[in-house]
């Protein structure tokens, strides 16, 4: 982080996110809905973990850059568009047309990913940086693009606006991109438009937190938070267990309310969580391993998931344990992404790369 002040709670909550990603994409070979690669050895567990993770997963990442953003605006005045738009490209797009074309393009080729058979690179380029298709992993980077347009202009419209006012549209506009949210399959893929629309809710949620966290309410009602937000998060498990079919839970109450609400209240169950333990355990953020992991999160997540497609090649066919197929691809994906950050780094004409 370049802020002046740690954010020791959201060192930990980033930590554990990208932590969470790297072992959902471990287990996601036992998804039903993943096709990619078909285990030799079904399993159920991992299946339904993966379901769940699924609830929290992204959106967990979206919040924590929404928590941030608006604690970076709460130390210094937004920045003029045109450094912000520079940096931002600088840190999310270089590396996404660099890790694609060096490491994703050549790993899925190397294993003959089906979708890419058969089509020119013209075309896989189209699909990806267009299109908005078969991007692997690497569609969160072009999609968090363009959530901090929409709130550069959003925090550009209300900032000078007086408190109550502010908090109303804030809230206003949350409200907004929840019902938008719940409809983010009929939007295009285009530009990854539907992945705007399905997480920017998320960030104004992040954005709302650190806003509004200096009350001390969260801090001072912990756990009764816990409490309310961990019951309500079998909300989440309910919507796993069913698959995430397109039926009312509740008469008059749609299925993708009830996603939504489900992956906020896991959200918030998780940022509570790790804001009280922080607090109770105050060194553990200073934690060399902590530290370590927090400051290579965003190298592990550019670089651990076409790992795993390596190792599913050569060993999803195997009759191999469950759990064992999971170690490997967990410690390959973290291990080889921090080994891959680790030359990049050393090379320090290669930091174009990962952002830098």
């Amino acid at each position: 982080m370049t802020d002046k002040k740690l954010l020791s709670n959201i060192v930990l909550l980033r930590v554990f996110a990208i932590l969470v990603v790297v072992a959902g994409h471990a287990m996601i070979i036992y998804d039903a809905e993943w096709s990619t690669f078909t285990p030799a050895r079904q399993s159920a567990f991992f299946g339904y973990l993966k379901m769940y993770i699924n609830v929290f997963q992204m959106p967990l990442f979206i919040f924590v850059s929404g928590y941030v953003f608006a604690y970076i605006n709460q130390m210094r005045d937004l920045q003029k568009f045109t450094p912000f738009i520079i940096g931002k490209f600088r840190r999310l797009i270089i590396p996404l047309f660099f890790v694609f074309l060096l490491f994703v393009l050549p790993i899925r080729e190397l294993i003959q990913y089906a979708e890419y058979q058969d089509k020119s690179i013209i075309k896989i380029l189209l699909d990806n940086f267009v299109l908005g298709k078969n991007s692997s992993h690497l569609w969160f980077l072009p999609t968090l693009f363009l959530i901090f347009i929409l709130y550069y202009f959003f925090v550009f419209i209300t900032k000078n606006l007086k408190k109550n006012i502010k908090l109303t549209v804030e809230l206003l506009f949350f409200v907004i991109l929840f019902g938008v949210s719940m409809r983010y399959t009929q939007i295009p893929t285009f530009l990854y438009l539907n992945n705007v629309a399905w997480l920017a809710v998320f960030f104004m949620l992040g954005y709302l937190v650190r806003e509004h966290s200096r009350s001390g309410f969260l801090r001072k009602n912990a756990n009764i938070l816990l409490a309310v937000f961990g019951i309500l998060q079998f909300l989440g498990i309910a919507a796993a267990l069913i698959h995430f079919r397109e039926i009312a839970l509740i008469d008059y109450v749609p299925a993708a309310a009830v996603r939504r609400f489900s992956a906020i209240c896991s959200v918030m169950f998780f940022y509570v969580l790790w804001t009280k333990i922080d607090e109770k355990q105050i060194e553990f953020s200073k934690n060399k391993f902590v530290k370590y992991i927090d400051s290579e999160s965003y190298q592990i997540y550019l670089f651990h998931s076409p790992l795993m497609y390596i190792v599913w090649y050569f060993l999803a066919d195997k009759n191999i344990a469950p759990i064992l197929l999971f170690l490997l691809n967990f410690a390959a994906g973290l291990c080889g992404a921090l080994l891959i950050s680790f030359l990049i780094q050393k090379t320090k004409k290669l930091n174009l790369i990962i952002g830098k």
